[in-house]
């Protein structure tokens, strides 16, 4: 089965570069962007995902609100949601405590983290984690 993964972000070229490392380490994932919080609901609506990774700042829906829209939905509250931002870590933690995500990244990051955070996000939400082995021997690199 093909884990279905979904990126937010209203920067084509963020998307391009999260879309890139997932391939890098999992080339059997099926990918879905959308530029903002009210696209990727719609993908979701007609679509399964197995995870989201999500910007925060974005037009039409904040990352914010599509994460707590997530949560309240019986079908969407336990796909693992990795934030990707430029935003701060007091940001980050407020969002912690309210237990809506599953991780935190902040941009910039290697294609070795990306690599690392979704294998660990796919362990929590018990999916499987092909290329985990080689993502955290990596050395940081971000060539497996």
């Amino acid at each position: 089965m093909a884990l279905n993964i979904l990126v937010v972000d209203d920067s084509a070229l963020m998307r391009s570069i999260v879309v890139r490392a997932i391939k890098a380490g999992r080339s059997a994932a099926e990918i879905f962007e959308a530029a903002n919080g009210a696209e990727a609901l719609e993908i979701m609506g007609r679509s399964r995902v197995d995870m989201a990774f999500v910007d925060l700042n974005m037009p039409v829906m904040r990352g914010e609100e599509l994460i707590e829209r997530m949560r309240s939905n019986a079908k969407l509250q336990n796909v693992p949601v990795v934030v990707i931002s430029a935003e701060g870590e007091s940001l980050a933690a407020q969002m912690v405590v309210k237990k809506n995500f599953t991780n935190f990244v902040r941009k910039p990051f290697s294609p070795a983290t990306l690599k690392i955070i979704i294998a660990d996000a796919l362990a929590l939400a018990d999916l499987p984690a092909a290329g985990a082995k080689e993502a955290a021997n990596d050395g940081g690199t971000g060539i497996a």
